[in-house]
Parts: structure tokens; C-alpha cells; sequence
């Protein structure tokens, strides 16, 4: 959310937003799995699905808070909050997700190979729409 309220181009926002809209549908089922399989009680399980939903606007709202006041203090402290949102997907994908992953029963290198092909094509893809 944070990311989205910081894009000043509207089209790097639209394709933001679209990517964050899946990411988010897919966590929020996985919340809601996973919920259901802890056996928690209904009001708590309503609360935190109600904290989850509240995440995204939140950030965004920081995020348009801080673009709407100008000069070099404001594109500092964007700059840092940018970092910090790429920061903390790239910390989930390589030591929550793929460390996890990799330390299963299965394959190693099938789920390496997989995950260099998927890299190698979400690469091409930003190389080719960006030019």
C-alpha cells in the first residue's frame, strides 16, 4: 500500500495496483486458510481479518500524505519508504519464502531451475515493456 501511495506516474501506479490486487486476493485467502486451521475463535479471526483489510489503504494513505508536500526533505523521506517497502518483499521472497521451499523433501534442482526461469522471464518482460 505504502508503494502504490508513493507513485507519482499514474500508469506505474495502475500496473502497481493491479499486481498489489492479486497479491493481496492470494494473502488474503492464505490468511484466511490458515486462520481457519488454527481453530482461533470467530471475533479473533474477524478482528485480524479486519487489520489485514485495513493494511493496504493505510499505506497508501501514508504514501499520498507524503507525496503532497513538496521539496528535498519529502523525496528523502520517500525514497527511504520506497526502499523499505522493496526491501521487505525482497526479505520475504528469499528468507520466508524460497529459504522455506528449498528446505523441503523434493527436487532442489527442478524448484532452482524453475525459480531461475521465472526470474529470467519477469526480467524480459520489464526489459521489453520498459524500452
Amino acid at each position: 500500500g505504502l508503494a502504490l501511495g508513493l507513485q507519482e506516474d499514474t500508469g506505474v501506479f495502475v500496473n502497481l495496483y493491479i499486481g498489489v490486487m492479486i497479491h493481496e486476493s492470494l494473502a488474503a485467502f492464505a490468511l484466511g486458510v490458515n486462520l481457519v486451521s488454527a481453530n482461533m475463535k470467530t471475533p479473533t479471526v474477524l478482528k485480524l481479518a479486519a487489520l489485514f483489510c485495513v493494511m493496504v489503504p493505510t499505506g497508501m494513505g501514508a504514501g499520498m500524505g507524503i507525496q503532497t508536500q513538496p521539496g528535498f526533505v519529502t523525496a528523502v523521506i520517500s525514497a527511504i519508504l520506497q526502499g523499505l517497502a522493496a526491501g521487505t518483499f525482497i526479505h520475504v521472497t528469499f528468507f520466508e519464502i524460497l529459504g522455506r521451499e528449498l528446505e523441503k523433501d523434493g527436487d532442489r534442482l527442478l524448484k532452482v531451475l524453475c525459480l531461475t526461469v521465472g526470474f529470467s522471464i519477469l526480467a524480459a518482460l520489464a526489459f521489453v515493456l520498459h524500452t
